[in-house]
């Protein structure tokens, strides 16, 4: 393990760079088209559709989180509350914990 942190720790900011040097050297060869560019976005950010496309997203993303987060489903809860229980037994505390 401490053997692929080293790696990683030298390959993730090199892949950094020359992702970054890559992006920019794609910039500066369609330089001319830039302005374009921006203005396309700017015209398209503030259509209707867009921003309607925008607040229904937003209202999806609201109510899986609130759905995900009522049941606690994967967040890891649970074994905290069964770790501070009380029982006679520790097999009567796994019992319930399988129930659950």
């Amino acid at each position: 393990t401490q053997r692929i942190g080293f790696i990683t720790s030298f390959i993730v900011p090199v892949m950094a760079i020359i992702y970054k040097a890559l992006g920019f050297v794609i910039i500066g060869l369609n330089i001319q088209k830039l302005p374009q560019v921006l203005s396309l976005i700017l015209s398209q950010a503030c259509d209707l559709r867009a921003i309607a496309g925008g607040f229904a997203g937003s209202a999806i993303v609201i109510g899986i989180k609130r759905g995900l987060f009522s049941i606690e489903a994967g967040m890891g809860s649970a074994p905290n509350a069964a770790a501070t229980a009380q029982v006679s037994h520790p097999v009567n505390q796994g019992t319930v914990q399988v129930l659950s």
